[in-house]
Order: C-alpha cells, then sequence, then structure tokens
C-alpha cells in the first residue's frame, strides 16, 4: 500500500480514467465486470500519473506486501523517479523484502522490482509491530 503526498498546487484536475468516466469504472468495478488484468490496465495510466505528479511517497511494508505486482510496480515507479520514499513496516523487517518467485512478471520487471526493495530496505523508516501495539 502507498501513499502520494501530492506536489503543489492541490486545485489540479485529476487526469480522466482512460475511457471510462468515474462513474462508469466505479459500476464495473463494484459489479465485478472486470477481471483483475482489465482493472490493472484502466488503472496504471491513472496511478502512474499520480505517482509521478507527487512529492513524497509513504509505503506501508506487510508479511503480503511482496506478493502483490501491483504493490511492487508502485514502488518501483517511486524509486525510479527519485522521489522521497518514507517506508514503514508494519509486522516485517526490512531484511525479509524479497521478490517472491510466484510473482508473475517478466524478468527485467523482477530486477526492477528487487532494485526497489532494495533502496526501500536501505532506507530509514518506521517499524511498527501491531502484537505489540
Amino acid at each position: 500500500m502507498a501513499f502520494v503526498i501530492p506536489s503543489l498546487p492541490l486545485s489540479l484536475p485529476l487526469p480522466p480514467l482512460c475511457a471510462l468516466d468515474l462513474a462508469d469504472a466505479y459500476e464495473h468495478f463494484s459489479e465485478g465486470k472486470l477481471n483483475i488484468t482489465m482493472r490493472l490496465k484502466i488503472l496504471f495510466p491513472f496511478l502512474d500519473k499520480a505517482l509521478s505528479d507527487g512529492v513524497i511517497g509513504v509505503v506501508v511494508f506487510s508479511p503480503n506486501y511482496c506478493k502483490s505486482y501491483f504493490c511492487l510496480h508502485e514502488l518501483a515507479l517511486f524509486t525510479e523517479s527519485k522521489k522521497k520514499v518514507i517506508p514503514i513496516f508494519c509486522d516485517i523487517k526490512p531484511s525479509q523484502l524479497r521478490v517472491p518467485s510466484k510473482v508473475v512478471c517478466e524478468e527485467n520487471e523482477h530486477q526492477r522490482f528487487s532494485w526497489a526493495l532494495e533502496e526501500a530496505k536501505h532506507t530509514v523508516g518506521l517499524s511498527f509491530n501491531s502484537f505489540k501495539g
């Protein structure tokens, strides 16, 4: 999960969500009409633009974070664009961050994701253990 802190001014309009308007997209998502591949094809351009326009990214790492292609893609975008990343490690140690072999991606993406995780591992962040509070 990642949060983007946008650059100023905050009043800029968001780019259109590909060919679908937001109401139409919401209807498709809520009714499950789009499979996951179609959802990603629709959302990626929108999110890539938002991430590239942001100034700071707050990334919340969890035990399942590295299993998500979507999360790894966002992290790679942050690191490739040299954005400031504030990592929060929730119930996971930085040394445990690895791209699992089960993540379906091309070889160059696997290297890209591994590099982004290495950068995040060596960035000072916050740790949170939900068992200790």
